[in-house]
C-alpha cells in the first residue's frame, strides 16, 4: 500500500469514527436555531396577550365607573319623591336636524364626511340641552357583507357638552365627522344611525336617515 493509500484510509477511519459526533453538533445547532424561534414566539404571545389584558382592564375600569354612577343616581331618585318625578324635564323622542348631510370641505365635488345634527326634545316637544352617551354610525348596506360598517363615533357623556349649539333658531347637537382614512367615498346612499342614552332615565333612542352621497 503507497503512501496515497494509507492517508485515504487514515481519514476514512477518522471520518467513521468522528460521524456521530458531528451528526450530534449538527443536531444540537438546529435544536438551538429551533428554541430560539420557539422562544420569540413565546414572547410575542405573551406581549399580545399582555396588550390585550391591559385594554380588558381599561375596558372593565370603563364599566365600573358608569356603573358607579348609573348607581349614585338611582340612589338619589329612590329618595326622591314619586309624586314629583312627573315634573322633571327628560328626552321623550330625538331627531335629525334639518341639514344633517353629508359635506364637501374643499369644494372638489366630493364629499369628505357627514355633518350631524341632533335634537332631543321633551314631551311637550320642546327642544332640550338633555345630557347622555351618543354613538353615530355610518353603514354603506350594498356594500359587502364585511365592508358595510363604515365608521363608529362615541361621544360619552363627559364629552357631550363640547358639541351643543344654542343661538337665535338654534338648538341642537352638531357633530362634524370626516370620513375614516380607510374609506373611499362613491355615489350611493348611506344609512346614518345615531343611538341616545339619556343619563337621567337610562333611556335609549334610536334613529336613522338615508343620506345622499357623492
Amino acid at each position: 500500500m503507497n503512501r496515497s493509500d494509507t492517508k485515504h484510509s487514515i481519514f476514512g477511519w477518522l471520518s467513521f469514527l468522528y460521524r456521530p459526533a458531528l451528526l450530534l453538533l449538527l443536531s444540537g445547532i438546529a435544536a438551538s436555531c429551533q428554541s430560539a424561534a420557539q422562544q420569540e414566539a413565546i414572547k410575542q404571545e405573551r406581549e399580545q396577550l399582555k396588550q390585550e389584558n391591559e385594554q380588558l382592564k381599561a375596558s372593565l375600569a370603563e364599566k365600573e365607573l358608569r356603573l358607579e354612577q348609573m348607581t349614585g343616581r338611582m340612589q338619589t331618585l329612590e329618595g326622591f319623591p314619586a309624586d314629583r318625578m312627573q315634573y322633571f324635564t327628560s328626552v321623550d323622542s330625538i331627531e335629525f336636524g334639518r341639514y344633517t348631510r353629508a359635506y364637501d370641505e374643499n369644494k372638489d365635488e366630493k364629499d369628505d364626511g357627514v355633518i350631524v345634527y341632533l335634537i332631543p326634545k321633551d314631551k311637550f316637544h320642546d327642544v332640550i340641552k338633555a345630557s347622555g352617551d351618543v354613538t353615530v354610525e355610518l353603514w354603506d348596506l350594498e356594500a359587502g357583507e364585511n365592508n358595510r360598517l363604515i365608521n363608529r363615533w362615541e361621544f360619552p357623556l363627559a364629552e357631550l357638552s363640547n358639541y351643543w349649539l344654542s343661538g337665535p333658531l338654534t338648538y341642537h347637537y352638531k357633530f362634524q365627522l370626516p370620513w375614516p382614512p380607510s374609506y373611499t367615498p362613491h355615489p350611493a346612499n348611506l344609512t346614518l344611525k345615531l343611538t341616545f342614552q339619556d343619563a337621567f332615565t337610562g333611556r335609549r333612542f334610536d334613529i336613522q336617515k338615508l343620506l345622499p352621497v357623492r
